[in-house]
């Protein structure tokens, strides 16, 4: 069992090295212009994230987004190229969206609409401001966020 091991890691190193060398000499040119794009699952934290669902915008305690998703495009020009470096500038647009839904209703005043001076507008009477109420009804809620990054 012990030769078959050594074997197998002998056999392993050799094999890993027969090919590593570059036979043929040729110049590897770097590019002038390289373009990367990339997509992405997001999840909203902090803030952004809800604690209360949508309710939670109406009452000032966090956006109320559940899911997100994105996507990038990276653009890089080279600036300068030497033998063994290459200095670049970077253009990054992006977009990501933030979303959520749900099966009720909010509302804020006791008429059901939004009052001016909203939610600064006090109950009739106190210092107070009309409470979010829950209410029949579905709730959709969607932030876009467009982006843009120049560096090098």
């Amino acid at each position: 069992m012990r030769k078959i091991t050594l074997l197998f890691v002998v056999a392993f190193f050799f094999s890993g090295i027969a090919y590593s060398q570059q036979l043929i000499n040729t110049a590897n040119k770097k590019p002038f212009i390289t373009l990367e794009t990339s997509g992405s699952l997001e999840i909203p934290i902090m803030d952004l994230k809800e604690s209360n669902g949508i309710g939670g915008v109406y009452k000032f305690t966090d956006y109320g987004a559940s899911t997100g998703f994105g996507g990038a495009i990276n653009l890089k020009f080279a600036v300068y190229s030497a033998k063994r470096t290459q200095i670049r500038t970077y253009l990054n647009i992006g977009y990501s969206q933030f979303g959520n839904d749900e099966n009720k209703a909010y509302v804020y005043s006791k008429s059901g609409w939004i009052n001016p001076g909203y939610p600064y507008e006090p109950v009739p009477g106190t210092n107070y401001v009309w409470p979010v109420r829950d209410t029949a009804g579905t709730s959709n809620m969607r932030m876009n966020v467009p982006y843009l990054a120049v560096g090098g």
